[in-house]
């Protein structure tokens, strides 16, 4: 679990500057976040299927073991160096019953020295397991809180069908202040405040069509698959990049939307301005898991946001093809090399620990490689 763990921090590193390099701005809107679900996915499947593929090959089942040829290479690590050796020999020849070879030699003597970092995994490594299954539950507990909290909201609004463009929505008009938003569970949900009644019906349909967007977009779900990650990668400051990018690229593909049906590029921005103005101080903070039409109109946001729309900046040339296959090509790589590296230093630690048992039993620091190999 570890394993896969950090693998999956360095993949969303190597994953994001390939996405910034070649994707970013580069291309449309809807390519982006589809490249950004792709990183996520990748980060976590491809270490996966490499370690399925490198336990699957009949040459790599041996090393599920530490068998005794293996172990006997992993010593090799501990022999030492030349400037001991000589000493390690006398202490070896001049030690009753130093092993049960018929004769001693120089090539298999090892030798024992006190490792902070081996000692840390050996003392720390089921701690650490603990730890991450225990955020793992919290988190697990913090989500379903906030997915009763939607179930709340549900169960105390009153509701209407309205069908627009051949589907139907439930408009939820909650007793409590919370501005307008949208999610998808079942079924598909629009939180509407009062307030809201006093705008035109073209401004009402511009609100309606960006929280339709985000939920054909399935922005719920993705913000659910967020807060699941977050359980994984709460130190991983390449998955709030993400999250940020997100959250711009949701709001962007929804205001595209929205001006696309109302066909009034003017009035959805001097919307979102009106809407801005009273975001301040008209309402509570809505659940982090509701789309809300100004939860994420943040000064900095909202001014792209109408720069987006008003301007529409041209795309430049991207590499889609590229990056995804470049991605891909390193993502194997580095999760093969990886796995082999995190599993020799896993039989490098079983090595030590046996060394430092048979130290903290004998109080020796000499010991042969082929009789430890035998009793390891």
């Amino acid at each position: 679990m570890l394993t896969f763990l950090f693998i999956s921090y360095l993949l969303s590193g190597i994953g994001y500057l390939i996405y910034v390099t070649f994707i970013k701005n580069r291309v449309s809107l809807k390519a982006q976040k589809y490249s950004l679900h792709f990183i996520l996915l990748a980060c976590f499947a491809i270490p996966f299927l490499v370690h399925s593929y490198l336990n699957a090959n009949p040459t790599k089942t041996k090393e599920a073991k530490l068998v005794q040829e293996e172990f006997v290479q992993v010593c090799d690590n501990f022999c030492p160096d030349e400037e001991e050796i000589n000493l390690c020999y006398d202490v070896a020849i001049t030690t009753s019953d130093f092993c049960n070879c018929a004769s001693i030699e120089k090539e298999n003597l090892i030798v024992y020295h006190s490792n902070t970092y081996y000692n840390f995994f050996m003392y720390n490594v089921e701690t650490m397991r603990k730890a991450v299954l225990l955020t793992v539950v919290l988190f697990a507990i913090i989500l379903m809180v906030k997915i009763i909290s939607l179930q709340y909201i549900i169960f105390i609004s009153k509701k209407r069908s309205v069908s627009i463009d051949g589907e139907q929505y439930l408009i939820l008009e909650p007793n409590i202040n919370l501005p307008v938003a949208s999610f998808r569970l079942i079924k598909k949900y629009i939180i509407w405040e009062n307030s809201l009644n006093r705008l035109n019906a073209q401004e009402q349909s511009a609100i309606l069509y960006h929280e339709i967007a985000h939920i054909k977009n399935f922005d719920t779900w993705w913000k659910i698959i967020e807060n699941v990650l977050l359980t994984v990668w709460l130190v991983n400051p390449i998955y709030y990049l993400i999250c940020k990018d997100f959250k711009k690229l949701s709001e962007f593909i929804a205001d595209e939307y929205a001006v696309q049906k109302i066909k009034d590029k003017k009035l959805y921005a001097s919307l979102l301005l009106k809407m801005q103005q009273q975001y301040a101080t008209l309402h509570k903070p809505v659940p982090i898991l509701v789309h809300g039409y100004r939860a994420t109109s943040g000064k900095s946001l909202l001014k792209a946001r109408i720069e987006k729309i008003m301007l529409q900046p041209p795309i430049k040339s991207g590499y889609v093809e590229l990056g995804i296959g470049l991605l891909l090509g390193l993502y194997v790589l580095i999760s093969s090399s990886a796995i082999n590296f995190i599993n020799y230093e896993c039989k490098k630690i079983e090595v030590y620990q046996t060394l430092s048992d048979q130290h903290n039993n004998t109080g020796n620091t000499v010991f042969c490689k082929q009789c430890l190999s035998v009793n390891h």
